[in-house]
């Protein structure tokens, strides 16, 4: 009689790993599922943004050219906006597009020279607080 109790718990403790198993597994699938589900809600959010970029990258593209332009033309005609000197649209332009301006767009009243150190200095500052 003890034998057979013996395999009967041991037959009950199997069912109940084994349910608990069953659970474990269906746990997981569950997170499964709800993760497959996420992955492509995210698909379709990537996509939808990688077309935004599309559609905003030649507006932002005119923008940049525009605001360069503009720039460059402050330059050349020597106008001072902001009563500190060019310094700071040779900065802009600079920064816009990641190199100085050719000393032949400066005003006519900078030399070779001065226009040379405007663009050294600012290019050291650039460089040193990056």
């Amino acid at each position: 009689m003890l034998h057979l109790q013996e395999q009967h718990a041991r037959y009950i403790e199997e069912k109940r790993d084994n349910d608990r198993k069953g659970q474990q597994q269906q746990q997981l699938v569950l997170q499964l599922e709800k993760l497959k589900h996420d992955y492509c809600l995210n698909l379709e959010r990537i996509h939808a943004l990688d077309k935004e970029i599309e559609t905003l990258k030649p507006e932002l593209q005119a923008s940049l050219a525009a605001q360069i332009y503009y720039y460059y033309g402050l330059l050349k005609t020597g106008e001072e906006t902001r009563n500190v000197g060019l310094s700071w649209v040779v900065k802009a332009i600079l920064y816009l597009e990641g190199k100085s301006p050719s000393v032949l767009k400066y005003p006519k009243f900078v030399d070779c020279d001065e226009a040379q150190t405007i663009n050294k200095v600012h290019k050291y500052i650039s460089t040193s607080s990056r």
